[in-house]
């Protein structure tokens, strides 16, 4: 009866990493565009150049 009281447990295990997770994300302060679009330019140069950072032109 253990193995069944355990696996119930599973699913708010995971809900509480992901409010862990989602938390450690808000106190980094990341930047989240409210624009799909943004999203859309990001995933394309991450498609053509993998997870480089742009390189800033002065």
């Amino acid at each position: 009866m253990a193995h069944i009281q355990a696996a119930e447990g599973i699913p708010g295990i995971i809900a509480a990493t992901f409010s862990m997770f989602n938390r450690y994300v808000d106190d980094l302060a990341s930047f989240t565009p409210d624009d799909p679009s943004a999203y859309a330019a990001v995933g394309k140069r991450m498609a053509e150049n993998g997870y480089v950072m742009p390189v800033k032109q002065s």
